[in-house]
């Protein structure tokens, strides 16, 4: 068992934030939609390097959907987003979410981008 799965699952358990990772993708290797979202986080996740990406197929982790309530996929599960205020020094702050927000719908990498560097976690897009 990967270690990132036995995080996830001991945070579950214990009702905490995974401290590890900041967004959990899952995904079904099948599934066109979710190729294509994997190729739109993959250049989100070059331009935002602060937070950390963990991918897993959803086939092989079905308990941890369930626990995380995930309807479907293409799913990123986020506990954490950035907010970067350019300013003489650049200030990176974390906000840290207990239960995980979710993106179902990934729109554009412009979308993603904006929503994980802290531009707003208040739709949850279908």
């Amino acid at each position: 068992m990967s270690i990132v799965i036995q995080q996830l699952r001991e945070a579950i358990m214990n009702g905490q934030v995974p401290s590890d990772i900041d967004l959990l993708y899952l995904y079904s290797p099948l599934c066109g939609t979710c190729n294509v979202a994997s190729r739109m986080l993959d250049v989100v996740e070059h331009l935002l390097p602060e937070l950390r990406f963990e991918r897993l197929n959803v086939n092989e982790v079905p308990d941890l959907a369930q626990a995380y309530q995930v309807e479907s996929v293409p799913c990123l599960l986020i506990w954490r987003t950035i907010e970067v205020k350019r300013n003489q020094q650049d200030l990176i702050s974390h906000n840290v979410f207990v239960y995980p927000q979710k993106i179902y719908a990934f729109h554009s990498i412009p979308y993603l981008y904006e929503r994980l560097r802290g531009g707003g976690m208040d739709d949850s897009s279908r």
